[in-house]
């Protein structure tokens, strides 16, 4: 069964990858798997000659949804996204990505501790259950990330008020 596809409402910020450059303008997919355009006249504030100056192949960018075409494509624009969005939507984005490996980590320890728990039955020895301090390891770990993704997003931040204050 297919799922529709996410729908998206103008003014929305969205973060997407550059798949294709042309004269007029630069193809977007974007997380959900739609194809969005960016027209020339989106990309900057100034008069723009040649797109692959600004925008390259598998660039991860941050768009605004302006709207749809009348084939119900979307119409992107880079220029209407505002510094403070930028850093605002990278930040949850990775903030998304860690929130992922953090769900992807759980399932792998619960499958372990039923590993132990089934050769325990198997062997006459008593199982070990996890100690604190593994736990706290894990619980250390995914600090770190966090500390890490922190930051990265401080970093980030002042580098583009350097790049465009």
């Amino acid at each position: 069964m297919n799922q529709a596809p996410e729908q998206f409402t103008a003014d929305e910020y969205r973060v997407g990858q550059v798949s294709a450059i042309r004269s007029y303008g630069a193809f977007v997919h974007l997380e959900d798997g739609q194809v969005g355009l960016v027209h020339i006249s989106e990309v900057a504030e100034e008069f723009v000659r040649d797109i692959s100056v600004y925008l390259s192949v598998d660039q991860t960018v941050v768009v605004k949804v302006i709207g749809r075409n009348e084939e119900g494509k979307l119409n992107l624009s880079l220029k209407r996204v505002s510094q403070e969005e930028r850093v605002r939507v990278s930040y949850h984005q990775e903030i998304k990505r860690v929130q992922h490996a953090l769900q992807v980590r759980q399932p792998a320890a619960w499958l372990r501790q039923q590993q132990r728990l089934i050769r325990s039955r198997l062997s006459p020895e008593r199982p070990v259950p996890p100690s604190k301090a593994s736990l706290s390891a894990w619980t250390q770990e995914a600090h770190q990330a966090l500390v890490g993704l922190h930051k990265r997003a401080r970093s980030r931040e002042r580098l583009y008020r350097r790049l465009y204050f």
